[in-house]
C-alpha cells in the first residue's frame, strides 16, 4: 500500500509568513549558515530584500576602494590606434601643450601590465578626457562611458561623416575635417576645461 507524499510541517510556508515554520519544530537556524553581505559592501534593507552596494570606485582594477589622485595636467586621449589618427593625436598634443597640459594615450605608457587596468587607471587619474568617436570603436564608447560615470571633464570629437550613436548624440562634440582647425578648437576647449577646476 502506497503512502501519500506529505511535506513535513517544518518545510511548510504560509502565504502570510516570510520565515520558514521554525516555530512548529523549535529549530533555530545556524547563524554561520546565514548568507551575509559581501565584503566591502553596504546592505540596504527594503521589503524583505538586501541590496548590496559595492563601495569600490576602482572597478576592474583588482583593488577594492583604491583612491587615486587626479593629475590636473593629464589629458587622457581615447582614440583608435591606427596610422590615420597620428595627425589627430599630434593636434591634440599640441593644443594641450599650448595650455600647459600633456596629452597621453594608453599606448604611451611603458610596462607590461594589463591594458584594461592601465586604461581605466589613466581615466581615473586624468584631469581632462578627449574622446574621438571616429570609426565607432566599441572600446572608445566603453572608455567614454566609464569616464562619464566618474563625472570627468570630457571633450568629444569626431571626424566629419561619423555616425554618432544615440546615447552620446545629445552631448556636445567637435566635428572636424582636418587636424589643423581641430587643434585651434581644442586649445579653446582645453583652456575652458582647466578654468573650470
Amino acid at each position: 500500500m502506497s503512502v501519500p507524499n506529505r511535506r513535513s510541517p517544518r518545510h511548510r510556508k504560509t502565504p502570510t509568513d516570510d520565515t520558514s515554520a521554525t516555530e512548529e519544530t523549535g529549530d533555530t537556524p545556524d547563524p554561520e549558515e546565514q548568507p551575509g553581505p559581501m565584503p566591502g559592501a553596504r546592505v540596504h534593507a527594503g521589503r524583505g530584500r538586501c541590496v548590496h552596494e559595492a563601495r569600490s570606485q576602482a572597478a576592474g582594477s583588482g583593488t577594492v576602494g583604491r583612491q587615486e589622485s587626479v593629475d590636473q595636467h593629464l589629458v587622457y586621449v581615447i582614440c583608435p590606434f591606427t596610422d590615420d589618427f597620428e595627425p589627430v593625436f599630434a593636434a591634440i598634443r599640441t593644443a594641450a601643450r599650448a595650455v600647459h597640459l600633456r596629452a597621453e594615450r594608453v599606448s604611451d605608457v611603458p610596462g607590461d601590465g594589463r591594458i584594461t587596468d592601465q586604461m581605466l587607471g589613466m581615466i581615473r587619474r586624468a584631469g581632462v578626457i578627449v574622446a574621438d568617436l571616429t570609426h565607432e570603436r566599441p572600446n572608445v564608447y566603453f572608455e567614454l562611458g566609464y569616464a562619464r560615470g566618474l563625472d570627468k571633464r570630457i571633450i568629444t570629437i569626431s571626424r566629419s561623416g561619423t555616425k554618432i550613436h544615440f546615447n552620446v548624440r545629445d552631448w556636445p562634440y567637435i566635428e572636424y575635417f582636418d587636424s589643423r582647425p581641430l587643434e585651434k578648437d581644442l586649445r579653446t576647449k582645453l583652456r575652458h576645461a582647466i578654468q573650470a577646476t
